[in-house]
């Protein structure tokens, strides 16, 4: 019903049985990966009081932040507080949406509240509001909070490091932000990248290296560390994608080196 988009027929049947709180979650789920606000909406109104759980709360909060109806996505959060029903995920999915919409301080807010009422943020809270900070092209406010996490005793991870290199990129396009202490974005991003790899032992994904290296092309330079951030991805069983080499053959042209390009492009297609 869902894949054909029946939302009425996937609804009436999960109403059909009676113990349906799962089936539920697998209804808002399923409309959720659709892109289908109007679906989820109707599913989340149709739920009773005892069945909207802190999944419905999420998957609603979620729903109404990718479209941008901030003041839904609020209404549901308000709701999700005040029946005791607000879990760390539930925070998090608010703070997204807060996030998307360019209310940075609102998502901070958020962190605040959670300590209020003694729930603990984990590491998608924090990858959440440094994404905020980014999305705002505050590059320092982003770092803050990623030595926040780090502080809290929180394991970064690929995501992580992925949202802080598309955040120094963001902030150097806009020219609103520096890293913290100063000095060029691709410095810092390639201290990050040395902090992920050798001192968190992650490794390196198409994900990160394609952020680090639209970075890297933006400041016209890393070249030298770029190709060796690829070359260690390879040696350990990666296969960069064409985002990764694209992306690396930008780089070369930025930092005037076509014959480099070329061999990039030969190695990799």
């Amino acid at each position: 019903c869902i894949s054909g988009g029946d939302v009425e027929g996937a609804l009436a049947h999960v109403t059909s049985v009676s113990d349906n709180a799962r089936l539920f979650t697998v209804l808002l789920s399923g409309l959720g990966a659709r892109g289908d606000l109007r679906g989820t909406r109707r599913v989340f109104e149709s739920m009773p009081d005892e069945r909207r759980g802190v999944w419905a709360y999420t998957a609603v909060i979620s729903a109404e932040g990718k479209r941008g109806e901030l003041g839904r996505a609020r209404a549901a959060f308000d709701e999700a507080v005040g029946r005791g029903r607000a879990t760390t995920a539930v925070y998090n999915a608010m703070a997204h949406a807060c996030g998307r919409a360019g209310r940075v301080g609102e998502a901070f807010e958020l962190l605040e509240a959670m300590a209020d009422e003694g729930l603990e943020p984990n590491a998608r809270t924090f990858n959440i509001l440094i994404q905020a900070a980014g999305r705002a092209g505050d590059l320092a406010l982003a770092e803050r909070t990623y030595r926040e996490l780090l502080g809290a005793g929180l394991e970064p991870t690929e995501r992580t490091y992925s949202i802080l290199f598309t955040a120094a990129a963001r902030a150097r396009r806009g020219g609103a932000s520096t890293p913290a202490g100063g000095g060029r974005q691709t410095e810092w991003a390639f201290r990050l990248h040395g902090e992920m790899t050798r001192g968190f032992g992650i490794r390196s994904n198409n994900h990160t290296l394609s952020s680090l290296i639209t970075l890297c092309a933006g400041e016209r330079r890393g070249l030298a560390e770029a190709l060796g951030a690829v070359r260690e991805f390879r040696e350990g069983g990666g296969r960069a994608n064409a985002a990764v080499v694209t992306s690396l053959v930008s780089l070369c042209g930025a930092c005037g080196e076509p014959d480099e390009a070329v061999r990039v492009a030969a190695e990799h297609i």
